[in-house]
């Protein structure tokens, strides 16, 4: 049996992979700032516990992460809610956690990346994750760097996010495509996420990998639309937009939503597509490689 201490415990990711530690005979501690209220039987459950600390919090951390086997790293964030929070949670965050896993003596942590984090002038939101990356890749801990895409399921974003944008009209649901010619995003079934996730905290593999995480189809954003859609018996019908337009529209819906329904971030991510590694990462051996489509059954399952 394993101890595994889940920073960003009570989120989308966190809660899955929790539930699946705790079914396969493990422990899972969850860390957060607060608990998320649409997932908060998660903090309930059999040997879960659940400890209220941020990742700028050290003592906390060393003191939650104590007598753990690992550290699996979730936290972070897709928009601004103030100047500098990127560097705040991504870059100073991941620092912290490094610190206070070697306080301790955690022998591994595996971060959560995005695909296309890199150094860039232009994306704080790619350039902040490449640089908690390096901190990993530089912590001296047995590390495993996870570069995902677009992951789906109960409780995500991206479905939550196509759901709730089709429901804004009540007949047909109009849905802006990112310009003219899409980029495949290659969705990431949770359940497929978490295996890895698993295979990597406790079962010693990709040791000291920095491993890019591919969905299994090959599609655009308007195409998952569509499959969400006909799950929902809802006719819908795209509109391609221009991508200065789709970042207007971001940059309004951060103005104005709690839980903006698009991100610039977001667009960014989808202008560039999710479906190639960049230089550095290697591909999962085909045991570990994502195999769920985005299909009916899985979409039901996450809607």
């Amino acid at each position: 049996m394993a101890v595994v201490a889940i920073t960003g415990g009570t989120g989308f990711i966190g809660a899955h992979l929790a539930r699946q530690l705790v079914a396969r005979g493990h422990f899972a501690r969850l860390l957060a700032r607060g608990i998320t209220h649409r997932d908060d039987p998660i903090t309930k459950e059999p040997n879960v516990h659940f400890s209220p600390a941020g990742v700028n919090e050290e003592k906390q951390l060393t003191a939650a992460f104590g007598g753990a086997d690992a550290v699996c790293h979730l936290v972070g964030i897709n928009r601004e809610k103030n100047s500098g929070d990127f560097e705040k949670v991504h870059v100073q965050g991941t620092r912290t956690v490094v610190t206070a896993a070697n306080h301790a003596q955690v022998k591994k942590i595996v971060f959560v990346s995005f695909i296309h984090a890199r150094k860039s002038r232009t994306s704080g939101y790619l350039n902040t994750k490449w640089q908690a990356e390096e901190i990993i890749r530089n912590s001296m801990l047995d590390y495993t760097v996870l570069k995902p895409g677009m992951v789906y399921g109960h409780g995500d974003q991206m479905v939550a996010s196509i759901v709730d944008g089709l429901h804004m009209f009540p007949v047909v649901g109009f849905w802006p495509t990112l310009g003219l010619l899409e980029r495949p995003i290659n969705p990431i079934f949770i359940d497929d996420m978490v295996d890895i996730l698993i295979a990597s905290l406790v079962e010693g593999q990709l040791s000291n990998k920095t491993m890019a995480v591919i969905g299994p189809d090959k599609i655009g954003l308007s195409t998952c639309v569509r499959r969400v859609a006909k799950e929902m018996k809802k006719p819908v019908l795209p509109i391609p937009m221009p991508l200065l337009g789709q970042y207007m529209m971001a940059k309004w819906m951060e103005n104005v939503m709690t839980e903006p329904l698009l991100s610039v971030a977001q667009v960014r991510m989808l202008s560039e597509g999710m479906d190639k590694p960049l230089p550095g990462c290697e591909v999962l051996p085909a045991d570990l490689a994502p195999k769920t489509p985005f299909s009916s059954k899985s979409i039901r399952a996450s809607i």
